[in-house]
């Protein structure tokens, strides 16, 4: 009973999350040749249902996969992973990948009015990154573990 009142205070407390994103230079909305363009946002306020199944590009424009699932931090309530479901073909075969959060960036698509997420790393470095199937969760709480995955995105960071 413990864990469960534990569980649901969790659930409640990232039902909605916020990070602040460094805003790339936003067109003039007014400017009839801007519309349904991808705007960087600078905050955002969304729930984590949102997030999951969110689509994800690289910085080529490259549809990736999409957010299978969160990994937070619940000592800081932070968001420390994205599971992101990538590789096989129409879903089938895809493994997931915790990518490090701070390796997303928002963006708003002004014509879908929906937002995704950019992954700005190149593809092989994904391709290359420890993967496990959704039945086979890693530890997560193993710092060795999470060192590990850490510096494998790090090493491998193209920011554009």
């Amino acid at each position: 009973m413990r864990t469960l009142f534990g569980a649901m205070a969790l659930v409640a407390t990232f039902a909605t999350m916020t990070w602040a994103i460094e805003p790339a230079p936003v067109p003039a909305a007014s400017d009839p040749a801007n519309r349904g363009i991808a705007a960087e946002v600078k905050a955002v306020t969304m729930r984590a249902s949102d997030i999951n199944g969110m689509k994800v590009i690289n910085g080529a424009g490259k549809e990736l996969g999409s957010v299978h699932d969160l990994v937070l931090d619940a000592a800081n309530g932070k968001i420390r992973y994205a599971a992101l479901a990538y590789g096989g073909f129409l879903g089938v075969g895809n493994k997931l990948f915790a990518v490090p959060w701070n390796q997303f960036r928002v963006q708003w698509d002004a014509g879908a009015k929906k937002h995704y997420l950019v992954l700005s790393l190149e593809e092989d470095v994904l391709k290359k990154a420890p993967g496990f199937d959704s039945a086979h969760w890693p530890d997560f709480a193993d710092p060795q573990f999470t060192a590990t995955l850490d510096k494998h995105y790090t090493s491998g960071t193209v920011r554009k």
